[in-house]
């Protein structure tokens, strides 16, 4: 019965905190200066390794998602 009710409570407690965010309006979005004329354009081809030393062309995924990782370690 107890469990019922802390389950019932963090529940509650969940919903209440999550609704005041899904009442904010969305705010326009501003795009960086000069971004109009890359969309809607090919991507530069890029060109790559992968862990087994074959190469890797961008141009050889046009037409399919790719998504591209970049990070740094310092």
């Amino acid at each position: 019965m107890a469990r019922s009710h802390f389950i019932s409570g963090f529940c509650i407690l969940s919903v209440a905190l999550c609704l005041p965010g899904c009442e904010e309006k969305p705010r326009a979005r501003q795009r960086p200066p000069g971004l109009e004329t890359l969309i809607g354009n090919l991507a530069p081809d890029m060109r790559d390794v992968d862990l087994q030393g074959n190469p890797l062309m961008l141009s050889d995924y046009r037409g399919r998602v790719v998504v591209l990782s970049f990070w740094a370690e310092y």
